[in-house]
């Protein structure tokens, strides 16, 4: 998991999306219900120090809701990670996803 290295990084992430009681009611006025919710792994591809390059450039990211200590403070952390295994695979990444049907 990449944002444990980040204080509150999956407190952070989580608050910019939409509970899935919103997400549903927004759905359901549309005329859809919702069929299943999964959790998925999202592999990235290649390695970790790969994967820290790809992280560092993102242009919207949930590091802009962070403090910048925080920012710093995850950033060394995962550069710890990546010099004691730089050639290991990326990490995957859970992920949510929701299925829905028309009614």
């Amino acid at each position: 998991m990449v944002l444990d290295a980040f204080p509150r990084g999956r407190e952070i992430l989580g608050a910019l999306y939409e509970p899935l009681s919103a997400v549903r009611a927004t759905f359901e006025a549309a005329g859809w219900e919702l069929a299943s919710v999964a959790e998925v792994e999202l592999p990235a591809p290649g390695t970790w120090a790969e994967a820290l390059a790809r992280l560092r450039t993102r242009a919207f990211s949930v590091f802009e809701h962070m403090r910048e200590a925080d920012v710093d403070a995850g950033f060394a952390e995962l550069e710890r990670r990546v010099a004691a295994a730089p050639r290991a695979p990326a990490p995957v990444v859970p992920g949510t996803l929701l299925t829905l049907r028309r009614v």
